[in-house]
């Protein structure tokens, strides 16, 4: 992935810190109250009875900074578990968001796709930083995808090369 995605001039972010917690989340996505939460300030090696639930503050960071200059954004997913505590230490979704509405603001195309994202984007009243929300995350993927194309990709690129001239 990172070969192909360097090829095609395409940056991957990878993680080099996390917000980890000793518990495990129960379906919905909310840890029990005594759930403890850190940062682990490396990109690898989570220690054993620990798991990651959303980026530590140096990943949020280049995640938020990348999001402010970008001209298409796809949000697919959200990138924590929905759990209020986790959020109160992170400030994941409100930074994220934060940083959407700016591109947005830059004139951005930001998509909300799937029926999370925008439970998420609703939760922390993000409707003002999305040109379009869509419940089905599939079929919008499907829209900008087609026989292992990108045409939706490409227009919009094709488009912003051309307002660029």
């Amino acid at each position: 992935v990172l070969l192909k995605s360097r090829e095609r001039e395409v940056e991957v972010l990878l993680s080099t810190d996390h917000t980890i917690t000793n518990n495990y989340p129960d379906k919905f996505g909310n840890l029990p109250k005594d759930a403890e939460l850190k940062v682990y300030n490396a990109p690898t090696g989570i220690p054993n009875g620990w798991i990651g639930v959303a980026p530590g503050p140096k990943t949020l960071e280049t995640i938020c900074k990348r999001v402010k200059d970008c001209y298409l954004l796809i949000l697919a997913g959200p990138i924590s578990i929905e759990d209020e505590k986790v959020e109160e230490h992170s400030n994941t979704n409100k930074k994220l968001i934060e940083a959407i509405k700016e591109a947005k603001n830059k004139g951005a195309v930001t998509i909300g796709a799937g029926g999370d994202t925008a439970a998420l984007i609703k939760k922390w009243n993000g409707e003002n930083a999305f040109t379009i929300i869509s419940n089905a995350g599939g079929a919008t993927l499907e829209l900008i995808e087609k026989d292992g194309k990108l045409p939706g990709i490409e227009a919009l690129e094709e488009s912003y090369t051309h307002g660029q001239k």
